[in-house]
């Protein structure tokens, strides 16, 4: 694909910007908040008297539950906007991050994760559907952008967590 100075050299166009803007928030909340809660999984295992088999069967299943989450959007996105199902996602990331923060017993932590993993693969899929649809309309590569984006905040949560 040859570059051109007219398609490479202008600024993002105006109606799009916002959502460029948008859509990169959705990948930096997505990388903050992942970072932020596997940066804690010491803390959490030590609460919990976990052993290093049952911290990953539990990161496993969160794992497994993404995958579940990552389809049920798919699916989804065939009858709703992509849009409206990654402002569910996000939500339901930030509900399943409080309520791992704030469990007390380890039946609480471990519905917490499910939550989150569900979330965290609805919001994965999402924004990768929101990613590739602008860029689309944009007609030429930023997905890198994106990416760069999840890398952002995942550097922002590691610097909270250190804090």
């Amino acid at each position: 694909m040859a570059c051109s100075t007219s398609t490479y050299g202008v600024s993002d166009p105006p109606e799009l910007h916002q959502h460029r803007l948008a859509v990169a928030a959705a990948f930096a909340t997505q990388g903050l908040v992942f970072i932020s809660l596997t940066t804690r999984l010491p803390d959490f295992s030590d609460k919990y008297d976990l052993s290093n088999g049952e911290l990953s069967g539990l990161l496993l299943m969160m794992v497994l539950l993404a995958g579940a989450g990552s389809v049920l959007a798919e699916t989804r996105a065939k009858k709703e906007s992509s849009a409206g199902l990654l402002r569910l996602g996000l939500t339901g990331i930030t509900v399943g991050a409080a309520l791992i923060g704030a469990s007390q017993s380890l039946p609480m932590f471990a519905a917490a994760m499910a939550v989150y993993g569900v979330s965290l693969g609805v919001v994965d899929a999402t924004t990768n559907m929101q990613a590739v649809a602008l860029e689309h309309r944009y007609g030429r590569p930023i997905l890198p952008s994106f990416h760069s984006g999840w890398t952002f905040g995942g550097l922002v949560g590691a610097v909270i967590a250190l804090a």
